[in-house]
């Protein structure tokens, strides 16, 4: 993955959780909107994203509930890749006791 992607997404959510207008506080329907779609942005690209970074960047009153589909795809894409990284080290090392 392209580490600029991880950058241009975060920019994103930033951009929507404080956009330029927001010199005044931005009314109730426009504030869930723009919630609704960062929701929807952490959901199609959790694992495009630094989950660090990203939780540092949504506001601290986000309840877990509504972050909950992220955080399930990041931990399924973390225990994925440590799977297939176990999966390579098994192989690599069959492979090296059928060469010697």
């Amino acid at each position: 993955m392209d580490p600029n992607c991880f950058q241009v997404y975060l920019y994103l959510l930033k951009l929507y959780l404080n956009p330029p207008e927001s010199n005044d506080q931005l009314d109730d329907s426009a504030s869930d909107q723009n919630m609704a779609a960062v929701l929807g942005l952490l959901e199609q690209h959790a694992n495009e994203m630094d989950t660090i970074k990203v939780l540092e960047a949504i506001p601290s009153h986000t309840r877990i509930k509504d972050i909950l589909v992220f955080l399930e795809n990041v931990l399924e894409a973390k225990a994925s890749g440590k799977r297939r990284a176990q999966l390579q080290k098994a192989l690599h090392y069959q492979e090296n006791l059928l060469v010697h």
